[in-house]
């Protein structure tokens, strides 16, 4: 499978993988229901190398699934920031919602403000989804700023190359 040497391209070696889905509580996006010991004995033949031709294509599919997942969280930066933990628990906890204490699935509320930089800082709720709103008003005046400029500065570019173009022929 070519996702593997990816994988290590990332520096997630194919222990942490296999760790990773024998850890899992579910399936891979697209695969939530799959069977994880079969995937996860599906991954290990596919990186010893021996992986029987009739293995089931559902099942090649959900390995990859699962496999480009990882490596996708990997690449956006997971797992970087805490060296002391192992990086398939921190992947269950990212990807899956796992707690690292406990190692089950926790549930996850999603009117709450969650931000690595705001988590930091002492705040209650009302005040994250305060700036959150602020910081989208700005970033919205900021594109819409950008754009109008850009539009003025084509009209008056527009408008010099006319002028002189009609200058030079009369």
């Amino acid at each position: 499978m070519f996702l593997i040497p990816e994988a290590k391209g990332v520096d997630l070696g194919s222990d942490d993988i296999v760790q990773y889905f024998q850890c899992s509580v579910r399936g891979p996006k697209g695969h939530k229901d799959a069977d994880m010991k079969k995937l996860t004995s599906l991954l290990t033949d596919i990186i010893n190398d021996t992986v029987e031709e009739s293995a089931a294509s559902e099942d090649l599919v959900a390995v990859k699934a699962g496999v480009l997942e990882l490596w996708g969280w990997r690449r956006r930066g997971g797992g970087v920031a805490d060296p002391d933990i192992p990086t398939h628990l921190l992947a269950l906890e990212d990807l899956q919602d796992v707690d690292l204490d406990t190692g089950r699935e926790i549930d996850r509320d999603l009117s709450k403000v969650d931000s690595p930089l705001l988590n930091k800082i002492n705040m209650d709720e009302a005040d994250k989804k305060e700036i959150g709103k602020v910081m989208a008003s700005f970033s919205m005046g900021a594109v819409q700023s950008i754009l109008w400029n850009s539009i003025v500065l084509m009209v008056a570019f527009l408008l010099l190359i006319n002028f002189l173009l009609l200058k030079g022929s009369g």
